[in-house]
């Protein structure tokens, strides 16, 4: 009698291992994907961002969230105020102004300037407070304090914290209108792309946002290189260009208003780093001339800075205009 018994085929050890690893990456995938897809969905239909200017878009009131690296919150107005609300109660206010320089691009609310600030003069009945905007130019900053200035005014001092390529929308002169400013109810035509919980590869992720292109915007290169970008924004202050022409009537209405409302002005000029090397000082030369003619006065960093980087850097990395932590705390140093 003959008793058969059946073999049972011997695996490959490698190759179970590898379909094992291919399950699981593609299981990780998989679920980045479903959870990328239902967080784009859910800020298509509740987007961080809501249009404000014809020209710009701002964040929702109570808006907390990651915003390119750096934890943010917004406060009832939709300004960057989320953990300093108490300053809309003091019974002086300063405004502080300008753009993603200003606003803190790529840093926490607890190490802005504004907040810095607010600390710095805890025991006194002074609150300043972050009305700056990632992206925005003087043409939008002016629109914002000239309807929400005089809405939520008096102001004791506005602080306008102006970076070399505040010029590029100045094009074409545009004075305010009372009647839209802050009141749009116009569909965003972007999704909120840096509030994306992944950073998918370009290769990987599908190129949907659609820039909006302005009649009176040029051409921008900063896609192109850092270098190109820079250079273009120094040209828009070059003389005879219909940028600085009208750059200064931008800065003109500025100051006008603080006029007209009781209130005072200072420019802070942020640098880029490229002007520590190449001593190009063409932009804060431009809002120097304009202080002595409009009379206000002109903080330039650009000397302070360029000493203290050589130190040590104080550029967020890969950038060469947002200040990491340690440059915001010179900067405050500095305005003490």
């Amino acid at each position: 009698m003959h008793i058969k018994f059946s073999t049972l085929k011997e695996t490959n050890p490698i190759k179970s291992l590898f379909i094992n690893l291919l399950t699981i990456a593609v299981s990780l995938f998989v679920a980045f994907v479903l959870i990328e897809v239902g967080y784009r969905i859910y800020f298509s239909l509740n987007p961080p961002l809501i249009v404000e200017t014809l020209t710009g878009n701002r964040f929702r009131p109570n808006v907390n969230g990651i915003y390119r690296g750096g934890r943010i919150s917004t406060d009832k107005h939709g300004f960057r105020n989320g953990i300093d609300n108490h300053a809309w109660d003091k019974k002086k206010k300063i405004m502080l102004i300008g753009d993603s320089v200003g606003f803190g691009m790529g840093i926490n609310d607890e190490d802005t300037i504004s907040h810095q600030l607010n600390e710095t003069f805890k025991g006194a009945d002074v609150g300043f407070l972050n009305l700056c905007n990632p992206g925005w130019d003087t043409i939008q900053l002016r629109d914002r304090l000239y309807f929400h200035g005089t809405k939520l005014g008096p102001w004791k001092l506005i602080v306008w914290l102006y970076s070399i390529n505040d010029a590029k929308l100045s094009k074409i002169y545009s004075p305010p209108d009372y009647k839209t400013l802050g009141v749009l109810n116009l569909p965003l035509d972007t999704l909120p792309n840096n509030f994306f919980i992944f950073r998918w590869p370009d290769a990987l992720r599908k190129k949907i946002i659609r820039s909006r292109q302005l009649k009176n915007k040029q051409k921008d290169p900063r896609r192109k290189s850092w270098s190109e970008y820079y250079k273009w924004c120094i040209s828009t202050y070059e003389t005879g260009t219909s940028t600085k022409r009208n750059e200064k009537v931008f800065v003109h209405d500025v100051v006008q208003w603080t006029q007209q409302n009781d209130s005072n002005i200072l420019f802070v000029i942020f640098p880029a780093e490229t002007q520590f090397t190449d001593k190009n000082r063409i932009p804060q030369d431009f809002i120097k001339s304009l202080g002595e003619e409009f009379n206000f006065p002109v903080i330039d960093l650009l000397p302070y800075l360029s000493k203290a980087n050589k130190k040590e850097r104080i550029f967020l990395k890969g950038d060469h205009s947002h200040l990491n932590v340690k440059g915001m705390k010179l900067v405050l140093r500095y305005s003490q």
